[in-house]
């Protein structure tokens, strides 16, 4: 090979000189086309007084370590390997890594201005680079302990890099590698010598020219004596490379080993243009007709690779050598010629028989069957098996995988997992211990599986430091918004990326959820895990007990012998066991592959069936008793059956010797292992025992047909009377009083009563960080105006000792940057302050109110345009503004609502908002004092005028609450925000709430209506009485509770006044109790004062007492409408109390 090259040397001469050793150059010159390399002898001779050492290396060319420990601050210079001003490689705690020189975080293309590919850099081409996370496939653990190429973009700089460690999912984000510059053009045959006294040795340098474009390329050599206070001197190096095509192969030969005659078998070889000139391969040369190559000609950029394929077609049992020769436009390289070799012999001959079993068995039995595989060829066969079941033309069944335990008591507990699958998909099937109850399925929605799809802990994200369950989790099943999401493991980012939808079937009645997804993601075995939250939680297995494995090998099938051989002439037996243990009765279907290395049929199948035949068995109650029921009131009971067999059990032909006796269906079908149930009615018109008999057929062998009894006890019904459907009462501000229903029983059994009555609930901010945020509310834009009211309860009052003490409680981020959205902050004395950004600047509202401690105050904000106000219980307690000139449009900033408790500046207590917040109003016109007045008492529908949001806050559970205007604004809960009972509507408590009434009697109910925590106004609610009289199951009664402003009379604590029935028709009972004796004058007074009845004027002693009062005794008539009982004490106190006469 030629090269054009000048080499200006000073030979023979001490050019490279030290005390101890000299070189005969002092710097290398030398020049050559591109893709070419060339050599240069340097002699080193010893001048010391005894043999040397020497170290020769490439300075540019050293090796660094760079590590970053687990939690380390990436900030810190140390912690980041500083390759250039420009690339600053590092990684926060979890996550890939990125340039700390030019971003400050992960993200796809990190790290900016670099690529990289696994492998030397001296072995790469230009196409084989791509972004670190494009390279490592988003799986860094990939890297360890394997070499990749950095290339810095910017710089055009070239590194290899050698990855010893990386903390994966959040651990730390440690990592570390060892880095070379990879200085691939300049190489010395030896990095240490010794040269004894007097002596000389030559190292050989060479400078290759591959990959190289034109251009000078410079560096040194640094010679060093290894001894101490050693001499060294250094040898520069200038490399000059000439444009031109440049032919390099990767293969010295090809070897294709033994092959089979009459077949094909194929290589290729990697040939790629080294030059900076394109390669033009005009022909390729093959001197034996059993190779052949394409394509035989091409053109190659710099830099870039092609692959030719050579295919040997072996005719005859014989050796075959051959070269293939390359001719191109290499000017130094024109014909390149490699080596290539095969060896024809005759191929193995595979026969194998039968290709198909069959075999039907009851389930429990077993049987062994067999194929044999035949060897007809001439070399011997080697084989191997794949066995896989597959779906077939029955109905799909399921395999129990698992059993949980009866763990809960609520309607929701896992029984049993079951899979199943076919061609295309993947079933799981959950199976409940009892039929869903209502609103069930959406805990289904609660549902998380997660698949551990290799079977390998070290893969996937580690889930056993939470549950113990020892998975690597690959994939997860969630339910996200409207339906279930498959996802995958990324493990650059630590996060799961959806890659496909999960349907899912739900059914209550038998208890069951099934979800389905594709096969495609999950091949041969995986093991997985269930866990289901919602208030309680279910987690299958449980903590530390495993994980739930499967495999798509067919559990009744295996073989003797998964792999072999078979030599010229012989025969294999392969003994097959079939066994129906535990098998529900269908058609099973499998199929064996037999890989082989018969060129002609290297694959052959072998279907096996199995036909199993089950048995259905019969597990019923002995017996069906009503208990006590009702004569003439349809009553039903769940005729409940089990299946522990394994074929499907039929019921059939239901009939009765009783007409008073019927059936939901006249027939029942329970699959195996399952249960199912149809509905008995039982009506009958006679009081006393009952007694019959139903029977039906089955198709269990032992019980082909049955009779259950059944039993009851008839009886006539309860009939619930209620003196009155409406309690109407009042009190004056801050007092309470009772008020009395009669419920009575006029039926012919007992009556049993439950009082419902609806719950209210508030949400309690108290601790740190507890927040709600209203979703979508960042689309609120510029307002006009504005009316912000809630109901608030203060428990306790918190006061800093410096004074500065603030809870942030809604806010729209207000901002003094933009001048826009708005805080209303509590401030240290319980006052309130009421910012907002306008278009004229930050207008703050202040309020020396103080919200009073232990009540709920109705407080609201209002702005106008121009002017703000704040209101308690629609009262104006507005302070001064701090900035008169802001007004105009309240300016959006895109920020979301927010209810919080906010921050405190003292640390002890920091954050607390140490009460409730109820029912919150967002409207945009500012609202009067009369408007906020009329409504605070009242629930609002939604759509009236002006108002933009309505949130109740009264679900009680869960982490949302709805926006009743439906515009979307839905107030999500974070940090476990707490719900509580206690509410500005909670005024009521009735006693007793439940109990049981025999026939002819009859109980009181008190409903103690309390006024203390309540603002003056008109309370209005409902209540339930719910029965077991079959005709009246649920009879409401209305409240309608009054807080008025006391009269000015003194009020005295001695009695408490209780007057029923409230309203009357004809007569009322008013009872009271004095704690001391007194004088007592109790009259009657119409609504306009005027005096209707004195009922008693005497002295009386302490305890108990009881006036009956009649219409009949009124002076007057008497109209519809309200009343007053008016008591006065001896001592001049007074107690009053409201009642209604009504001839309704």
């Amino acid at each position: 090979m030629k090269s054009l090259l000048t080499i200006q040397s000073l030979l023979l001469t001490i050019i490279g000189f030290s005390q101890s050793f000299r070189a005969d150059l002092t710097n290398v010159t030398k020049e050559v086309f591109s893709g070419d390399s060339v050599t240069q002898i340097i002699k080193l001779t010893n001048q010391s007084a005894s043999s040397i050492s020497l170290d020769i290396s490439i300075p540019s060319a050293s090796k660094i370590t760079f590590t970053k420990a687990n939690g380390a601050d990436w900030t810190l210079e140390e912690n980041q390997d500083v390759i250039t001003d420009n690339v600053k490689i590092t990684r926060q705690n979890s996550r890939g890594i990125f340039n700390a020189a030019l971003e400050n975080s992960f993200d796809s293309s990190s790290p900016v201005d670099t690529e990289w590919a696994f492998g030397k850099t001296k072995d790469l081409n230009k196409e084989d680079y791509s972004s670190w996370v494009e390279a490592v496939n988003y799986e860094p653990s990939t890297m360890l302990n394997r070499d990749m190429s950095l290339h810095l973009i910017s710089e055009d700089q070239y590194y290899d890099v050698f990855w010893t460690s990386w903390t994966c999912c959040g651990n730390g984000g440690g990592f570390s590698y060892d880095r070379t510059r990879a200085v691939y053009w300049l190489e010395v045959n030896e990095a240490t010598i010794d040269i004894p006294l007097d002596g000389s040795v030559q190292i050989i340098v060479k400078l290759s020219a591959l990959n190289l474009t034109a251009g000078t390329y410079l560096d040194s050599l640094t010679i060093t004596e290894a001894a101490d206070d050693a001499d060294s001197i250094s040898i520069d190096v200038s490399f000059t490379v000439d444009d031109a095509a440049g032919i390099f192969s990767y293969a010295d030969s090809i070897v294709f080993g033994t092959q089979f005659i009459d077949a094909s078998h194929s290589q290729t070889i990697k040939i790629k243009n080294v030059g900076s000139l394109d390669l033009l391969i005009t022909e390729i040369l093959i001197n034996n007709d059993a190779y052949t190559i394409s394509p035989n000609s091409s053109g190659i950029d710099p830099g870039q690779s092609q692959l030719f394929e050579v295919t040997f077609s072996p005719t005859s049992a014989m050796d075959y050598s051959a070269e293939i020769s390359f001719l191109s436009n290499d000017p130094t390289n024109s014909s390149i010629s490699i080596p290539v070799t095969g060896l024809g012999v005759e191929p193995p001959i595979i026969n194998v028989s039968p290709v198909s079993l069959q075999s039907s068995l009851n389930t429990g039995d077993n049987e062994d069957q067999s194929f044999i595989i035949k060897n007809t060829g001439n070399s011997t066969l080697y084989y191997d098996t794949e066995l896989y079941e597959r779906s077939s033309s029955g109905p799909l069944t399921f395999e129990l995988l698992k059993n949980d335990p009866d763990e809960v008591e609520t309607g929701f507990d896992v029984k049993n997992v079951y899979t199943g699958f076919t061609n295309n998909e993947i079933f799981i099937k959950m199976e409940n211990y009892i039929p869903f109850e209502d609103g069930e399925e959406e805990i289904i929605k609660e549902t998380v599986i997660a698949i551990d799809a290799d079977q390998n802990t070290e893969t996937g994200l580690d889930v056993e430091r939470v549950f113990d369950w020892g998975l690597g989790v690959e994939y997860v099943i969630y339910f996200d918004s409207e339906s279930f999401i498959l996802a995958k493991y990324n493990q650059t980012t630590d996060e799961f990326d959806e890659i496909g939808l999960v349907d899912y079937q739900f059914d209550p009645e038998l208890g069951q959820t099934t979800f389905t997804l594709e096969r495609r993601h999950l091949t041969e075995k995986f093991n997985f895990s269930i866990l289901i939250s919602e208030g309680y939680v279910d987690q299958i297995p449980d903590t530390g007990a495993g994980n739930i494995e499967f495999s798509f090998n067919p559990s009744w099938l295996t073989l003797d012998k998964l792999d072999g051989s078979v030599e010229t002439g012989g025969e294999q037996q392969i003994n097959v066991s079939i066994d129906a243990e535990n098998l529900f009765e269908g058609k099973y279907e499998a199929v064996l592959t037999l890989n082989n290395n018969d060129p002609i049929t290297n694959e052959v199948l072998v279907e096996v069936s199995l036909d199993v035949i089950g048995f259905a068995k019969f597990v019923g109650p002995e017996i069906l008793d009503f208990g006590e029921t009702f004569v003439n009131i349809k009553d039903s009971l769940y005729l409940v059956v089990q299946n522990p067999g394994t074929a499907t059990l039929t019921l059939d032909q239901f009939s009765s010797e009783s007409e008073e006796l019927s059936f939901s269906s006249n027939s029942l079908t329970i699959k195996p292992f399952e249960s199912n149930f149809i509905t008995v009615y039982l009506k009958a018109a006679n009081i006393g025992d009952f007694s019959s008999n139903f029977t039906f057929t089955t198709n269990d062998a032992q019980v082909l047909s049955a009779s259950i009894p059944v039993t009851a006890s008839m009886v006539a019904p309860p009939i619930a009377e209620l003196s009155t459907n409406t309690i109407i009462s009042s009190v004056y501000k801050g007092n309470s009083t009772t008020e009395q229903i009669s419920i009575l029983n006029s039926g012919g059994s007992s009556l049993q009563y439950e009082i419902s009555r609806p719950l209210r609930y508030a949400l309690s901010l108290d601790q740190e960080y507890y927040s709600v945020d209203f979703e979508n509310s960042y689309l609120i834009g510029d307002l006009d105006a504005i009316t912000v009211s809630m109901w608030i309860y203060l428990a306790k009052r918190i006061d800093c000792d410096n004074g500065n003490n603030w809870r942030l409680l809604l806010s729209k981020s207000l901002s003094f940057a933009t001048g826009s959205g708005f805080d209303i902050i509590l401030e240290d004395n319980a006052s309130f302050s009421w910012s907002l950004g306008t278009e004229n600047g930050i207008l703050r509202h202040g309020s020396d109110y103080e919200l009073p401690v232990g009540e709920w105050t109705f407080v609201s904000f209002t702005y106008d345009g121009s002017i703000a106000k704040v209101f308690a219980n629609g009262v104006e307690v507005s302070g001064e503004s701090d900035n008169p000139s802001a007004g105009g449009k309240i300016l959006s900033n895109f920020s979301q609502i927010a209810l919080s408790a906010g921050a405190a500046s003292c640390q002890e207590n920091a954050g607390f908002f140490p009460g409730l917040i109820a029912e919150l109003r967002l409207w945009d016109i500012a609202r009067t004092s009369n408007e906020l007045v009329d409504d605070m008492n009242k629930r609002l529908v939604g759509d009236e005028k002006g108002l933009i949001g309505y949130w109740l806050f009264e679900e009680g559970e869960g982490d949302i609450s709805a926006d009743l205007t439906g515009n979307g604004y839905t107030a999500n809960l974070y940090q476990e925000t707490v719900w509580t009972e206690n509410s500005p509507y909670n005024w009521f408590s009735i006693t007793p709430t439940a109990g049981t009434i025999e026939f002819s009697n009859e109980s009181l109910v008190s409903f103690n209506l309390d006024a203390s925590g309540l603002q003056i106004g008109d309370y209005n609610t409902e209540i339930v009485v719910n029965t077991n009289d079959p005709y009246n199951q649920e009879i409401p009664v209305k409240i309608n509770f009054s807080v008025d402003e006391p009269l000015g009379l003194p009020y005295t604590d001695q009695l408490q006044i209780v007057a029923y029935p409230n309203p009357f028709a004809e007569e009322m009972t008013i009872e009271y109790e004095l704690k001391n004796e007194s004088s007592v004058n109790i009259s009657i007074f119409d609504e306009s004062g005027r005096h209707v009845s004195t009922l008693v004027s005497e002295f009386q002693t302490a305890g108990q007492h009881r006036v009956t009062w009649h219409n009949s005794q009124a002076i007057g008539s008497l109209s519809h409408g309200m009343y007053h009982v008016l008591i006065q004490m001896g001592d001049g106190k007074t107690q009053s109390k409201r009642i209604v006469y009504s001839t309704q």
